[in-house]
């Protein structure tokens, strides 16, 4: 079966978007610089405070499952709009399952989620030639719902050991903080189509239960993957980049999203291998299978 692998547009300067023919029409200074099939279009990244787009853009984005972000003046990713009611015709049916998920197994889950998370942090510190049985021993402390928040103990000492121990992960500090801000924003909106494609709903999380946040459970599932966001920045801080402004730097992030990792040992494009990924942890839901799968950036 043929898959055909989304866009991603970053809109960067004063701009208008409007939609003609179900054509995506990209305005600069009174001309049109860009015209885009919407249906080739995964995800459109707005990057610059005077950027206007239609109300017909945000409806054709929804009907064909395009994630919209905007970002805040620091250029991290802030807000994201995608479809939910029409994105998969059993939505009722997942979104009970959801609803009927007991705290026991929602703790065996996260559980998982958070072994996987530490793992991948260990392999990229090994990437570094750097030490990594430290956070490998935190791994193995990891209990059901993780109520001894180990994994906040093992990223304070994952940090210091990848970025030095003067680094402090703060969103709002810029260098090395706002790329890990812009990366992570990348993939948690690649996610969160991925999670509303399969049906699920966002905001019913199995550890983040903010009420405020749309997003609980893309925040859930998005942290085995946030090493490979530390890899990259990682390789652009020892080569001397260090902020936005290089569109060479934001094309290595978007990279990210746009590459390919392995699932089960085969390699697919990452767009694939997170459909596959949701509607494993969807059957996870309902049963009481112990193995959680996740896509791996290198073959085991």
């Amino acid at each position: 079966m043929s898959v055909t692998i989304k866009r991603i547009l970053e809109i960067s300067n004063k701009s208008y978007l409007r939609v003609e023919h179900q054509q995506l029409k990209v305005e600069q200074n009174g001309e049109v610089v860009s015209t885009v099939p919407l249906e080739d279009v995964g995800t459109i990244l707005l990057n610059h405070p005077a950027i206007v787009l239609s109300m017909r853009v945000l409806q054709l984005c929804a009907e064909k499952n395009v994630v919209v972000i905007t970002c805040d003046p620091q250029h991290s990713p802030s807000a994201l709009n995608l479809p939910l009611w029409d994105a998969h015709s059993l939505h009722s049916k997942v979104l009970s399952d959801q609803i009927r998920l007991n705290s026991k197994r929602a703790g065996q889950l996260w559980k998982l989620i958070v072994r996987e998370k530490l793992l991948q942090q260990s392999l990229t510190l090994e990437r570094f030639k750097l030490k990594s049985l430290g956070v490998r021993r935190y791994r193995e402390r990891v209990t059901i719902g993780d109520k001894a928040n180990i994994e906040a103990h093992a990223a304070r000492l994952y940090w210091r050991t990848l970025f030095g121990p003067d680094f402090r992960r703060d969103r709002t500090v810029e260098g090395v903080n706002t790329l890990l801000n812009y990366g992570y924003g990348v993939f948690r909106a690649a996610l969160a189509r991925a999670v509303v494609g399969t049906g699920l709903h966002p905001s019913l999380g199995l550890h983040h239960t903010n009420q405020y946040n749309s997003f609980n459970l893309v925040d859930d599932l998005i942290e085995p993957f946030r090493p490979w966001v530390d890899e990259i920045v990682m390789i652009m801080q020892s080569t001397g980049q260090s902020n936005l402004d290089s569109q060479d730097t934001k094309r290595q992030l978007l990279g990210l999203v746009s590459g390919d990792c392995f699932w089960k040992n085969e390699k697919l494009p990452i767009e694939v291998a997170l459909q596959r990924y949701l509607s494993h942890f969807k059957k996870l839901l309902t049963s009481d299978e112990r193995v959680f799968m996740f896509p791996q950036r290198y073959e085991s």
